[in-house]
């Protein structure tokens, strides 16, 4: 197959699927219900779910219309979806939900079997805010990567590095609509620790840009922390670093973090997985199977 690029349309298909089927099999049976056929999905058995899905529809665009047809039903599938949201957190899969449709509802618009010039209008101006709001968002991560890229090749001592992290990690929460609370200082001191909020509860966040692994110790001292704010929340440590195998083996019930590294981060940057994504599915790794850091990079 030549190298093949998904367009704005197959990445929306893309980050709706993330949010509304987070099990495969619920993925595979809304590709089947779409027209896909399963000799298809087959071919792709060993890639996860989200490369599959790419896989699938790199294949269908060389199907030319047949395939074309088969994506328009399926991305109609995804735009009647109703019963995926989370009922404590709706807005986290509303919104690809809503671009996907937007982006659906303009590209149907443009076609010229469609003539009702109230309907297109409407769909016209609503996919140009958004599309409008997208390309802002996509700016703005653009300039973050740059300054990614920047603070890695840099050689400050590690406090600097990590004052320049946590301003990184604000205007990140801020560009994907996460409520962020940037940590207060006084000269060296901390008054006031840095934390998100996300379904209505706050996350204390510690954020570390050193080259060595950040250690056990660390971790149990911000868990610490974490249990004398909210006993029932969990901190996001963040270590460009990443993790000591100390740390890689330890179980999460014992502790009331969950953990982030530079590439977790670098793929967020980079639009493979939305923070929200990132964080509801370390938090439920964390929570519900026991895993200390789930990396981004086994989420395809």
């Amino acid at each position: 197959m030549d190298a093949w690029e998904p367009d704005e349309l197959d990445k929306a298909i893309v980050r709706a699927c993330r949010v509304a089927f987070p099990e495969r099999e619920g993925l595979e049976q809304a590709l089947a219900d779409g027209g896909v056929p399963r000799e298809i999905m087959n071919r792709y058995r060993d890639a996860t779910p989200m490369q599959m899905l790419l896989d699938v529809l790199a294949e269908l665009e060389e199907r030319g219309e047949s395939g074309a047809t088969i994506r328009r039903q399926f991305v109609g599938e995804l735009c009647a979806l109703q019963s995926k949201l989370d009922p404590e957190d709706p807005e986290t899969g509303r919104r690809p939900l809503t671009d996907l449709r937007l982006l659906a509802e303009y590209l149907i618009s443009i076609e010229p079997e469609n003539t009702s010039e109230q309907w297109r209008s409407r769909a016209q101006r609503n996919a140009a805010e958004q599309l409008k709001a997208t390309k802002e968002r996509a700016s703005a991560l653009a300039e973050l990567r740059e300054m990614f890229g920047a603070l890695a090749i840099r050689t400050d001592e590690a406090h600097r590095l990590g004052y320049e992290l946590e301003d990184l990690l604000h205007r990140l929460f801020e560009i994907q609509g996460v409520p962020y609370q940037p940590p207060v200082r006084s000269g060296p001191l901390v008054e006031s620790d840095a934390y998100f909020t996300l379904a209505g509860r706050p996350h204390l966040v510690e954020a570390r840009w050193r080259t060595q692994s950040a250690d056990l110790a660390a971790l149990r001292a911000f868990s610490g922390k974490v249990r004398r704010n909210d006993h029932e929340a969990r901190g996001l440590f963040v270590s460009v670093g990443g993790f000591g195998q100390e740390v890689l083996d330890h179980d999460a019930a014992a502790l009331d973090v969950f953990l982030m590294d530079g590439q977790d981060l670098a793929l967020i940057l980079e639009e493979r997985i939305s923070l929200t994504e990132a964080l509801r599915l370390k938090l439920d790794k964390a929570a519900n199977d026991g895993v200390l850091f789930y990396s981004l990079v086994e989420a395809g």
